[in-house]
């Protein structure tokens, strides 16, 4: 009798210490979980306010477009205006002036990408040289 006493006292020993590790090892889990939370929280609340600037950023950006986009067009207005209430601008230009303003234009780089520079490639008839001469040009001096 004094054996089996012994052997359930020893089996509730174990089992107590069995119980105090596993509630340390859940503590030290509950511990370990809620400093991931917070450190999730912090990161959470960091991207949080750079999304606020990053969007409050933009927002001026957009307002400081528009703002010059505005005053472009009134600009663009005025200015044509002002062009149509000019004396002459009703008066016809010649073609081939156009035609050689926008070869001119054509060179910059900005501009040559525009679909209507690939027509104006092609040489200009009166700088074609005559055949048979060396640098010479087409029309007559």
């Amino acid at each position: 009798m004094l054996k089996a006493l012994a052997t359930i006292l020893t089996l509730i020993v174990v089992c107590a210490l069995l119980g105090i590790g596993v509630y340390g090892w859940w503590r030290h889990q509950s511990a370990a979980t809620q400093i991931v939370h917070a450190q999730e929280q912090a990161g959470s609340a960091t991207v949080s306010a750079g999304q606020a600037q990053a969007s409050t950023a933009a927002q001026r950006i957009i307002v400081a477009g528009e703002g010059r986009e505005h005053v472009d067009v009134t600009l663009h207005a005025e200015n044509a205006n002002a062009i149509a209430q000019a004396p002459g601008s009703a008066a016809a230009l010649d073609p081939a002036l156009i035609a050689t303003v926008n070869r001119g234009l054509c060179h910059y780089a900005a501009e040559s990408a525009d679909p209507r520079c690939a027509q104006l490639r092609a040489a200009d008839p009166a700088q074609l040289p005559v055949p048979g001469s060396l640098g010479g040009s087409a029309r007559p001096d």
